[in-house]
């Protein structure tokens, strides 16, 4: 699989606005199910309105700058069309031991507490940021408000039996991957994974077996794929696995490692061994039959259909042509 590409880290940018906060001791992550961490001197940007609320994002001192925008490479990435790609950035300075805050000419400006930006200013635990729609509050990871909206994104994001990511999350990803990728050039892989007979796994050992086998199934695939890759329960006892940078010969690599690590993944249930196998079908953005997130799921599901009138437990993917091929 084509390995993802280190993220460029910005340099600071003369003449900008900033503003203060307590030091952190991590890179930023920029992704919402942050763990809860007990250390007060971690900062968050938390998500309260707009098109990604509940998200938390950490704050790094250790970095020149945290760019926040609509950009793929932001490291605090909104998803907001009244926000430009690069709209302000927090740095840490040394000698207030703080976060400062500035904007970076940004189309609609950023408020901190309801005012405009004209030079940077600092960052206090609390403060309120404004860009277009969306408003980002200060907070420490102790605080009971990182509390809250790590349980809001667990709860909006995240399938509540499993624990992969749900449906909404995964339309939501392959909106910006797709984008992603068009912008790019590059190929995006979406694999649509389907457990072969599951009714008779539910019929013969019973609903709770068949429970921990979607449980065990989603820990396998997240065994086999990259940390970047996501893995989501597309619905029932179906999944799916979607992969930046991905062509179509490294989605059947990761396929067939999918299936066959299925195979002897050593199901059991209250000591009972069950065989379990996955039907896969593969669809790739650059076919020309995809123009957009639904028809590269459209692609992916007829991949998946082939692969089941194929005998199951193999893998299919959606050609250039309609037809499917292995």
């Amino acid at each position: 699989m084509v390995p993802a590409k280190p993220r460029p880290k910005p340099e600071p940018s003369p003449g900008m606005a900033t503003a203060i906060i307590a030091p952190q001791r991590e890179t930023i992550t920029g992704v919402s199910d942050i763990p809860e961490s007990q250390d007060d001197s971690e900062v968050l940007l938390i998500v309260m309105t707009g098109n990604d609320v509940g998200h938390i994002h950490r704050l790094a001192r250790n970095q020149p700058l945290n760019i926040i925008g609509r950009e793929d490479q932001a490291d605090v990435q909104v998803l907001d069309a009244e926000i430009s790609r690069r709209h302000a950035a927090v740095r840490y300075d040394t000698q207030t031991e703080g976060f400062l805050i500035s904007d970076l000419g940004s189309r609609n400006g950023t408020k901190l507490n309801n005012t405009l930006l004209e030079s940077e200013q600092a960052l206090a635990i609390g403060d309120k940021v404004g860009l277009g729609s969306t408003l980002l509050r200060v907070s420490r990871a102790t605080e009971p408000e990182a509390k809250y909206a790590r349980q809001m994104v667990q709860v909006a994001l995240r399938d509540g039996l499993t624990g992969a990511y749900n449906r909404r999350f995964l339309d939501e990803r392959l909106l910006s991957e797709m984008a992603f990728a068009q912008r790019h050039g590059m190929p995006l892989g979406l694999l649509m994974l389907d457990l072969d007979h599951f009714k008779q796994v539910n019929d013969t050992f019973g609903h709770q077996a068949g429970d921990a086998v979607l449980q065990r199934l989603r820990s396998l695939l997240e065994e086999q794929v990259r940390t970047e890759d996501v893995v989501a329960r597309y619905g029932g006892e179906e999944f799916a696995v979607l992969c930046r940078e991905t062509d179509e010969g490294s989605a059947a690599v990761v396929a067939e490692r999918l299936c066959r690590a299925v195979e002897r993944g050593g199901f059991r249930y209250d000591g009972q061994p069950i065989e379990v196998t996955v039907s896969i079908g593969i669809a790739i953005s650059l076919d020309v039959n995809v123009d957009g997130p639904e028809s590269l799921v459209r692609q992916a599901d007829l991949a998946l259909y082939s692969a089941k009138q194929a005998g199951r437990n193999c893998w299919r993917v959606a050609s250039r042509t309609h037809s499917v091929t292995e």
